[in-house]
């Protein structure tokens, strides 16, 4: 059992966070790839940190690719209900520190061309060929 020091005196720390994940893709029509993810985390304690409030967030993507796999595009959306927001109490020695964040939501464009993308894959032979030649 792990105690913390807390302005209301010593806190029990043993109620373990739950961490609930989701990941998905699904291939679209016309070459498309649309992948969608939530993660859902419980009030609870790790260490020397609580987590106070019920955290959750959804990313989503799509992507496509040109010219046999040479050219690709990748559109991502984080946090897209704009809900990852987190307050955590972390308790250090004599100090109690609350870090507080807020939800940011965040779009990106990656664009990939490959130069010199190898043409043939290696199709050499392995080490046992020749003890197999001789069966």
């Amino acid at each position: 059992m792990v105690h913390g020091r807390h302005p209301k005196g010593r806190r029990c720390l043993n109620h373990p966070i739950g961490s609930f994940l989701w990941k998905n893709s699904l291939e679209l029509p016309w070459g498309l790839l649309l992948s969608a993810d939530a993660t859902l985390m419980t009030k609870g304690h790790s260490t020397n940190a609580q987590l106070e409030k019920v955290q959750w967030y959804a990313d989503f993507s799509l992507s496509k690719d040109f010219f046999k796999k040479r050219f690709s595009c990748l559109f991502q959306l984080d946090d897209a209900f704009n809900t990852s927001r987190s307050d955590v109490l972390v308790y250090s020695g004599l100090r109690t520190l609350r870090m507080a964040t807020e939800a940011r939501r965040t779009f990106s464009l990656t664009v990939r061309y490959k130069f010199n993308a190898a043409k043939n894959k290696y199709k050499g032979t392995g080490a046992g060929e020749a003890q197999k030649s001789r069966m």
